[in-house]
């Protein structure tokens, strides 16, 4: 149990560091790697749609 806390705490402890060291100072203006934008290359960002229903398609079974 007390591994668990001393986790935790340190945890917590790092976090507060990171934010008050970095990010509201404000060091963190234009950082730019691939893992901050590759999100923005897929469909779930652009609202695309993976696949077009045809023109006269339908969307699933014709007939219920």
């Amino acid at each position: 149990m007390t591994l668990s806390a001393a986790l935790d705490a340190s945890l917590a402890v790092g976090l507060v560091v990171v934010f008050f060291g970095f990010i509201y100072p404000g060091w963190m203006e234009g950082f730019s790697w691939w893992g901050t934008e590759v999100y923005k290359r897929g469909c779930d960002w652009k609202a695309c749609a993976y696949l077009q229903v045809p023109e006269g398609g339908v969307f699933g079974p014709g007939r219920w």
